[in-house]
């Protein structure tokens, strides 16, 4: 049997478990091979997304205090600045490993991360507090609600895209 490649092999599992088709294809040790790399560089993305989540929540929540207590607006304006910075970079600081996944999945993350970036250079480029506030959160966003880059991972993790 020649190799298949690591889409065609998730196509196939993919589509075999949902319509319940038994399709004559038995991975060999190539495409384990590749399978288990895509998935180690879709975990390292996974992994760098995380921490970045985790820093961007934990600025909002700085922000939020330093505007609540204090009512300090110029520390409010640094920490969302440095929320939009790291949006900004995310796809150029990302770009080595997303070039390792297969093509599907890279048009996902390119287009998510993308999305984030722009929105966080315009922000940056205006210098707008509200704007930069607004980052990551739909107009109808309840407190009870992940932001979008939460739901963009937990997507990823499902592998739902």
């Amino acid at each position: 049997m020649r190799p298949v490649n690591v889409h065609m092999a998730a196509s196939l599992n993919r589509l075999q478990s949902e319509v319940g088709v038994t399709f004559f294809y038995k991975p060999n040790i190539y495409t384990k091979k590749l399978m288990w790399g895509h998935r180690n560089m879709l975990q390292n993305i996974l992994q760098e997304l995380k921490k970045r989540s985790l820093k961007i929540n934990d600025l909002e929540r700085r922000a939020g205090e330093a505007l609540a207590k204090d009512y300090d607006l110029e520390i409010y304006h640094d920490l969302l600045r440095q929320k939009a910075e790291i949006l900004a970079k995310l796809p150029a600081e990302l770009h080595e490993t997303i070039e390792t996944l297969d093509r599907h999945t890279k048009k996902y993350v390119i287009n998510g991360l993308g999305g984030f970036s722009h929105g966080a250079v315009k922000a940056l480029s205006l210098d707008s507090v509200f704007y930069m506030s607004a980052l990551l959160y739909p107009e109808n966003h309840r407190d009870d609600e992940n932001n979008d880059l939460d739901d963009f991972i937990n997507c990823l993790e499902r592998g739902e895209f």
